[in-house]
């Protein structure tokens, strides 16, 4: 059984060889749908201090999740390098409304002057971007793109897959190594 899983392996991996195209930047070209997700380690917290019955009490509380930001929109290649998107953001996690979710508040019973919360994660309402830059295909299917009109300029990998008639790829795949927190983003384009 095994010799047949290295068998049709080799022939797989044989037939992939011998069917990969040569790529340039000219088999990006036209508008993809695209759709990126990033799985998020969030965390927030604040020191409190709230006097109940004379008494000042002084934490520091707060909590984490993960969670999901999904990015969707369209991005358009010209074809020789260059490219504009338009983008719709979701789940990105607000820093200062999460830690001011974080209280004491003081109760009607000397004997448990207190109570905590915690706190929760407050995400931003969906925004809207424009971001363009340069792009790169080399000869094995594979690119970058510099996204421009963020915070800061990001590299992102492109796989090619699916090369039509014209050499253009019908379907792109996208990834974004993790910056310092380890966050990766990972997704599709499909040609309109």
């Amino acid at each position: 059984m095994r010799s047949f899983v290295v068998a049709v392996s080799l022939l797989l991996l044989s037939f992939s060889a011998a069917n990969a195209a040569t790529t340039t930047k000219a088999s990006l070209k036209g508008a993809y749908f695209f759709q990126v997700t990033q799985v998020q380690e969030v965390s927030w917290g604040k020191q409190v201090s709230k006097t109940c019955f004379g008494t000042t009490y002084t934490f520091y509380l707060g909590g984490q999740a993960a969670s999901t930001k999904l990015t969707t929109g369209t991005v358009t290649f010209t074809g020789s390098g260059t490219f504009s998107m338009s983008a719709t953001q979701y789940g990105q996690f607000d820093q200062t409304a999460s830690n001011n979710t974080v209280s004491i508040s003081c109760t009607s019973n000397p004997k448990e002057p207190y109570t905590t919360n915690s706190g929760s994660a407050v995400f931003d309402a969906p925004s809207t971007m424009t971001m363009t830059g340069p792009y790169t295909v080399a000869s094995n299917q594979t690119g970058t793109m510099t996204v421009s009109g963020g915070e800061s300029d990001e590299v992102v990998d492109l796989d090619l897959g699916q090369l039509n008639s014209s050499g253009v790829a019908g379907v792109v795949l996208i990834s974004q190594p993790g910056k310092a927190n380890g966050d990766y983003s990972t997704g599709v384009a499909i040609l309109k």
